[in-house]
């Protein structure tokens, strides 16, 4: 649980907040802005995270239309 913290607080770092949309066991889904980052900056952050933290597997993913609507309720 440590090493979530070390991740949660280097992405906090990097894109200025950080969002913990849903969290079991050890899977965690985060929402971070977009800020001035481009796709293949974020997947080659996440594999350095990978390595560091020995995290198992990660995904990334664009909010959609729908999910962006769906917060309005």
């Amino acid at each position: 649980m440590v090493e979530s913290f070390k991740v949660v607080k280097e992405l906090i770092t990097t894109f200025g907040r950080v969002e913990l949309i849903e969290h079991s066991d050890n899977q965690f889904t985060f929402k971070v802005p977009k800020v001035d980052k481009t796709i293949g900056f974020f997947f080659g952050y996440l594999e350095d995270l990978k390595e560091r933290y020995m995290i198992e597997e990660y995904g990334a993913s664009q909010t959609t239309l729908e999910q962006v609507l769906n917060g309005f309720e």
